[in-house]
Parts: structure tokens; sequence; C-alpha cells
């Protein structure tokens, strides 16, 4: 319950402006939750690393987000959007490895047949490594992920 507290405080900071005491609070909310047992559905629920990650996207800190979705990992290892969201935070880190590498996660992790797939198949595997290819494949993602967000 004190992680839903926390969590909920830190998008009202949020929504208010108070970037700084958003992220301290759902720091908070994490930590908490790393030391609660599975309490939550894990199928459904967002972690609050997850949403710190986000955060920290929004506020371009993308190598602390990658931090927050990687130990959100290995908490809970394949999560639909903790690893869109690793591979997100990668490649606006420049770290266009780590992001294919999570995007064939995330990519494995998706339905297979649906109609994006031979496109994302070219996207992660192809042999360019610039920033603006990995864009691309990340806002492509991006609405394949809101279509299906309510899958996991």
């Amino acid at each position: 319950m004190e992680v839903s507290r926390l969590g909920a405080a830190a998008w009202i900071a949020w929504a208010r402006g108070r970037h700084d005491e958003a992220l301290s609070l759902m720091r908070n909310a994490a930590a908490i939750e790393d030391r609660a047992k599975a309490s939550r559905d894990s199928r459904t629920d967002r972690s609050a690393r997850e949403l710190l990650g986000d955060m920290l996207l929004e506020l371009k800190r993308p190598a602390e987000a990658l931090k927050e979705f990687e130990t959100s990992q290995t908490r809970e290892p394949d999560r639909f959007r903790g690893l869109y969201g690793a591979a997100q935070a990668a490649a606006q880190s420049g770290d266009i490895a780590k992001a294919r590498r999570y995007l064939r996660g995330w990519w494995t992790w998706l339905a297979t047949g649906t109609p994006a797939r031979s496109w994302w198949q070219r996207a992660i595997s192809s042999p360019r490594t610039d920033r603006s290819a990995a864009a691309q494949a990340l806002e492509a993602g991006g609405r394949v992920a809101r279509s299906l967000s309510s899958i996991r």
C-alpha cells in the first residue's frame, strides 16, 4: 500500500512540475518495492522502478533511466514495459548494441505474427549503428507498445 501511495504522490508532484520531489518519492517507492515480496500482479502492474525510469527518460536522463530499467529486469526479467524502456534508454544513451539486445528481448516477448514483425526483424538486425535508425525503430515500437499495452 505504501508503494502505491508514494507512487501516486510522485505523479502528483510531477504534474505540479516538482520533478526532483517526484523522483525522490518514486525512488522511495522503488526501494520499498524491492524489499517487499511480490504483492502486486507483475503481469499487469507497472513496477515503481519502471515508472522511475520513465520519469528519468522524460527528464532526458537516459543513462540513469537505463540503470533503473536494468535493475527492474534483475528483479522481474522479461517484462514487456521493462524491456521496451531499457531499449529506449539504451538507444537514447547511444548504446546501440544494448538497445538492440533489449529490442530483441522485447520482440521475442511480442506475439508472433503481428503486422510489424518483418519490419522489426529488419530494424533490429540491420548493421547500421546510427542513432537515427534506432530512434526510428523505437518510435515505431512505441506505437506498437501503446497499442499492445494492455496485453501484459
